[in-house]
């Protein structure tokens, strides 16, 4: 069924982006996980895309 009927996909890309990337994730339409990540002091932050929005 999976190879025939593929119904398979996904909505959001995620990526854990060094604090230097981050503006370049921000200016691609990425957003913040959570709230807390955006000034937490640690060396990576998790961001996500909605790929949903690209339709």
């Amino acid at each position: 069924m999976y190879v025939e009927e593929n119904r398979a996909g996904c909505t959001f890309i995620t990526v854990d982006a060094l604090k230097e990337a981050v503006p370049f994730y921000l200016k691609n339409g990425f957003k913040f996980l959570k709230k807390s990540e955006e000034n937490d002091g640690k060396e990576t932050s998790l961001l996500y895309f909605n790929l949903t929005s690209l339709s």
